[in-house]
């Protein structure tokens, strides 16, 4: 798809000839969706990338992280999330992804982030990855993303022994209700029963929340104010709802009361500064300073 893209753009052929691409068409302002092409299953039969195309020092010069993953897409269906929607989920097997971990320390990184949607989402594949880093003696630390519902203290004991050092996991809302709506399906309680496992073992936690969520309202963002003060995590992330194109809350946004002031937000980076839409409980304006309170209520905690 890359090559036709770059000969789509040399002249040599049509843009509409192009497999998996959507554009605005110049002339008329048009959006044009192509065909899908069938994504490859067995990811092994990607060649393994090709890093001797860079300058690896400067890399690891400025940090010995370097990202590394073994699947692509994610088995949920959060309902603001276009993974579910555009990028179907499939694996590397472990053998392979553990190649290019070993391929990796080889080059002089020692410490990973695993960039997997969600790492350890199965006891059984999980297994496999624990066995084989014990198999090739591998020395190394990590992080990666894990849905709460993934996370068992078996688990996590697993992970920690094998270098695992945080885990990111994210939380979006406090309201169940709200939770139950988005499609994440998790409460209050069971994220404090998940949190305490990662404590327990000493596994630094990132957590992530959506400032906006369809149905939240300032009492429930009150709740997360007190919720971060609680929990405490290492680090925190709070992000504005962005209706990603693909989903059905960017295709029905009156469905879920939300309001974009521009359909094409993603055209210009103005949604790094402000949000980028509104709810029928929160303005945008209400959503901006709300994000702003709860980074004060995490930097306070």
């Amino acid at each position: 798809m890359i090559i036709d893209f770059v000969e789509a753009l040399e002249g040599k052929k049509s843009l509409t000839t192009v497999y998996n691409l959507g554009f605005r068409d110049k002339k008329s302002g048009d959006i044009i969706i192509n065909s899908t092409s069938i994504p490859i299953q067995n990811l092994d039969l990607l060649p393994m990338p090709n890093r001797k195309l860079y300058e690896i020092k400067k890399y690891y010069n400025r940090s010995m992280e370097t990202i590394v993953r073994s699947s692509r897409g994610c088995p949920g269906k959060c309902l603001f999330c276009n993974k579910t929607k555009l990028a179907p989920f499939r694996i590397f097997s472990i053998s392979r992804f553990c190649d290019e971990i070993e391929e990796l320390i080889n080059l002089g990184f020692s410490q990973f982030f695993f960039s997997d949607d969600t790492f350890a989402y199965s006891d059984a594949r999980l297994n496999q990855f624990y066995e084989e880093i014990k198999r090739r003696d591998l020395k190394i630390r990590f992080t990666s993303n894990m849905r709460i519902i993934d996370i068992t203290e078996e688990k996590i004991v697993k992970m920690k022994e094998i270098g695992a050092y945080r885990i990111f996991v994210g939380i979006e809302t406090t309201s169940a209700k709200t939770s139950k709506f988005i499609n994440k399906n998790i409460s209050k309680n069971l994220i404090e029963e998940k949190l305490n496992i990662l404590r327990k073992h000493n596994v630094e936690v990132h957590t992530s929340f959506i400032v906006g969520n369809p149905g939240d309202t300032e009492e429930d963002l009150i709740d997360t104010c007190k919720f971060v003060q609680q929990i405490r995590p290492t680090l925190i992330s709070f992000n504005q709802l962005k209706p990603m194109p693909g989903t059905d809350l960017y295709n029905n946004p009156e469905k879920y009361g939300i309001r974009m002031t521009n359909k094409y937000w993603f055209e210009s980076d103005e949604w790094t500064r402000h949000s980028i839409c509104s709810t029928s409980t929160l303005s945008s304006e209400e959503i901006d300073l709300w994000k702003l309170k709860l980074m004060k209520s995490f930097m306070e905690s």
